[in-house]
């Protein structure tokens, strides 16, 4: 007797064929992200890393704001408070230096994808900074806040799109309510587009 490839064995094979192709699929799917976790998880680590060290924040605050004056590494004074998660506030993408014998504190944020949120959050940041600088110096009448300067990180590949108002609605807004309008101006680095050859260097590892 003979062996023969019925139509019910053909409709077997290709039920098997697409399960076989399914559970393939998942499994690469699978594959794919663990690995782009462990990859993120690597990426916030070494960022992480070059935030942490005094002498390439000092050089990244010196290539990318226009300071009157030179900011040298033994000046910068890692807080305290660096790192410490607080509800709605600081997290683990915040960093906060402060300039030695200065009331000048930098508050360094990252991001890897867009935030919608990144003013409030910058807002609350610099409010706890403030809070623990009034409670570690007693605050007095006659003494004004520190200066708490953001600077924003950005490394993901979706270009940041910052809202801007023209001039027109500016006005508008001036002749109304505009002075009660809270403005919370920060600096952003786009590492991603950036032309700085030295950043480009520094984070060469996301490109």
């Amino acid at each position: 007797m003979f062996e023969s490839f019925t139509y019910d064995d053909y409709i077997k094979c290709i039920h098997t064929l697409r399960l076989n192709a399914v559970l393939e699929l998942a499994e690469e799917k699978g594959n794919y992200n663990v690995h782009t976790k462990r990859k993120n998880h690597l990426y916030d680590n070494l960022i992480k890393d070059i935030l942490s060290n005094t002498k390439e924040v000092a050089s990244i605050i010196n290539e990318c704001l226009d300071l009157d004056y030179i900011i040298k590494e033994d000046e910068l004074l890692v807080h305290k408070n660096s790192h410490i998660r607080r509800k709605n506030s600081l997290t683990y993408s915040d960093i906060i230096y402060k300039v030695n014998k200065k009331e000048v504190y930098f508050l360094i944020h990252y991001e890897t994808e867009i935030n919608t949120n990144i003013k409030l959050n910058i807002l609350n940041n610099s409010i706890d900074i403030i809070n623990d600088w009034c409670r570690e110096n007693r605050f007095k009448q006659n003494k004004n806040y520190p200066s708490v300067v953001p600077i924003i990180i950005y490394t993901g590949n979706e270009e940041w799109k910052i809202e801007k108002i023209n001039e027109k609605e500016k006005e508008t807004n001036n002749n109304m309510y505009g002075n009660y309008n809270v403005e919370i101006p920060y600096n952003f680095i786009d590492i991603q587009r950036t032309n700085n050859s030295y950043l480009k260097g520094l984070f060469d590892f996301i490109f």
